[in-house]
């Protein structure tokens, strides 16, 4: 029974993305898990057709199939897609990951902002609907409510993975040095509130605490520019601010190894990765309170923090009181997360129940 599981954007892509990421670990999974019949797919709109991974060869869908797209996108950029999928008659699921655009179109990708509402709308013509977070859920639910749609697709909470790398085939450890580093993780963006950590930091280093922020993420061409250009005026300042903009998953365990935690400060999220495999790696994290961190922050080896006030309180309390910092990563390192190999497994069992 084979699962067609669409790649059209990710063959594109190769920046390390929150969708992105979803894509190639979700896919690596399932094809531990079933092999050569989970089929990576690309819609062709000059051809008006699905071809097989990164060739032209023609793939024909039939009632038998299911297929699942972890993507974003409008009708109006894959001609035909949806008569198509339809046709056949297949099992079809998407995953859903945030209403962001509609929420904070200011700061948002002008395309993501235009593209969101045929996109959110264009959800109810699949057959089911997986949410990335409980909160996402809830949001999805409501907007399809008030669209007044018929007969909404089933959603259901699919559970994201930590392990964004074998570890088995490296000799990682966490192992914080000195001075301490503090890691935040994500595009540069106004939406992941970067410029609130670089301010809370100088005030800090101005009072004389050492330390290391290190930022690891692309940046934004559309709004990212200016936090980029922050930190490098705190560097010719003197400031010990990193970037990384080339950022890699071997990148990202070098400074998770080094790190005596990391900073989530988003304003908004659908699920927020970054936290979860700071977790899975033993590294406690200050997150803001978002319904989609509380979730997972609540049960162990984070602090979640309200306001720019108790952001400061709890990093001088993790930076100052050793105690502190010591029983939040051993919180961190006794949490149970879970694994791409338990999402893998909620898609194949939604394909065995349909």
């Amino acid at each position: 029974m084979p699962l067609y599981f669409d790649v059209t954007l990710a063959g594109r892509h190769r920046h390390l993305s929150g969708l992105q990421r979803v894509s190639d670990q979700l896919r690596r999974a399932l094809r531990k898990k079933i092999g050569d019949e989970l089929v990576p797919v690309r819609w062709r709109a000059r051809g008006r057709g699905f071809c097989r991974g990164d060739t032209r060869a023609p793939v024909t869908l039939t009632r038998e199939d299911h297929f699942i797209s972890p993507e974003v996108f409008s009708p109006g950029e894959r001609p035909g897609f949806f008569h198509g999928l339809e046709e056949s008659g297949c099992c079809s699921a998407i995953i859903y990951h945030d209403a962001i655009p509609l929420k904070w179109p200011e700061i948002t990708w002008p395309e993501s902002v235009a593209r969101h509402p045929s996109y959110m709308k264009a959800l109810a013509r699949f057959h089911h609907i997986f949410a990335v977070s409980q909160s996402s859920a809830g949001e999805l639910e409501i907007y399809l409510d008030w669209l007044d749609i018929a007969a909404s697709p089933p959603i259901s909470v699919l559970p994201l993975g930590a392990d964004f790398a074998d570890l088995s085939a490296r000799n990682w450890r966490h192992s914080p040095g000195n001075p301490p580093l503090i890691l935040s993780v994500g595009i540069l963006e106004p939406r992941k509130n970067q410029s609130q950590v670089l301010a809370l930091a100088k005030r800090l280093w101005d009072g004389g605490l050492e330390f290391e922020l290190h930022f690891c993420g692309r940046v934004n061409p559309h709004f990212g520019k200016p936090v980029a250009a922050e930190i490098k005026r705190a560097q010719r300042l003197g400031y010990s601010v990193f970037h990384h903009s080339r950022q890699s998953d071997e990148l990202l365990l070098n400074c998770y190894a080094k790190a005596h935690f990391s900073v989530l400060n988003s304003k908004a999220e659908g699920f927020g990765l970054p936290l979860l495999e700071s977790l899975w790696l033993g590294v406690p994290c200050l997150c803001s309170d978002l319904p989609s961190h509380a979730a997972m922050a609540r049960r162990g080896g984070c602090r979640i923090v309200s306001s720019e006030e108790e952001m400061e309180e709890s990093w001088m309390t993790w930076l100052c009181q050793e105690t502190e910092l010591e029983a939040a990563t051993r919180e961190a390192r006794e949490r149970t997360v879970p694994l791409w190999a338990d999402t893998a497994e909620s898609v194949l069992r939604w394909m065995r129940e349909k």
